[in-house]
């Protein structure tokens, strides 16, 4: 899956970072064929979807930037596709059901859904979240939105390192979106090994300050 170079990244340093989700400029598109080939297949029946990305198929530019510029690992990687108008459910990515949920840092790149929003929640007290096991055999924690308070948002427009071991959702309008997704590790996957380690806030900070858009 091809690349599409787009210039060195933007250098802005002593930018503070929100906890949440923060706009990055990595200075490529990746995965445009994958997208191309995904279409027909997603236009004909017009619902949320999720796929994976295989190790094999990963952007080389992708895991050169995670691995060789940032000093991370790749842990996984997957494509999200929303149709337009459509919400999806309140979730974290992940199976710990009780707080405090785990770190997840993810860096995502977003194609169409023009302004589209990604929000965050917090949950009443003493709520637990439903286990679901994903179409992809993955598993993720559902949230009852009349449980849950939204607490921020942001509108990616094209490339955003976010946090998703809290609850969040995207809301889409006009357009189709599409959501290239990296999850990004302090560790190598091994089968051995296959428990996720995020970096710390500070490791994120330290890393990605650099790459904020403004």
């Amino acid at each position: 899956m091809g690349s599409n170079p787009a210039g060195p990244a933007k250098v802005i340093i002593n930018i503070s970072m929100n906890i949440f989700g923060n706009e990055i400029d990595t200075g490529f598109k990746p995965h445009l064929q994958l997208i191309e080939d995904m279409t027909p297949v997603c236009n004909t029946t017009p619902t949320t979807k999720h796929f994976i990305i295989k190790p094999a198929d990963r952007d080389k530019q992708v895991v050169d930037f995670i691995e060789k510029t940032l000093g991370f690992y790749v842990f996984h990687s997957e494509l999200f596709y929303t149709p337009t108008n459509a919400t999806r459910t309140i979730h974290i990515d992940g199976d710990v059901g009780t707080e405090p949920y785990d770190k997840i840092y993810k860096i995502n790149w977003i194609y169409g859904g023009a302004d589209s929003e990604m929000i965050w929640y917090e949950t009443d007290k003493g709520y637990k979240p439903t286990k679901n096991l994903t179409s992809v055999g993955t598993y993720a924690l559902a949230f009852d939105p009349s449980r849950c308070k939204s607490i921020y948002s942001m509108k990616i427009k094209n490339c955003a390192i976010i946090e998703a071991g809290r609850p969040h959702t995207v809301i889409n309008y006009n357009e189709p979106r599409w959501a290239i997704s990296y999850v990004i590790s302090s560790r190598p996957w091994t089968p051995e090994q296959d428990t996720l380690l995020s970096p710390s806030w500070d490791e994120i900070i330290k890393s990605f300050s650099k790459y904020i858009s403004l």
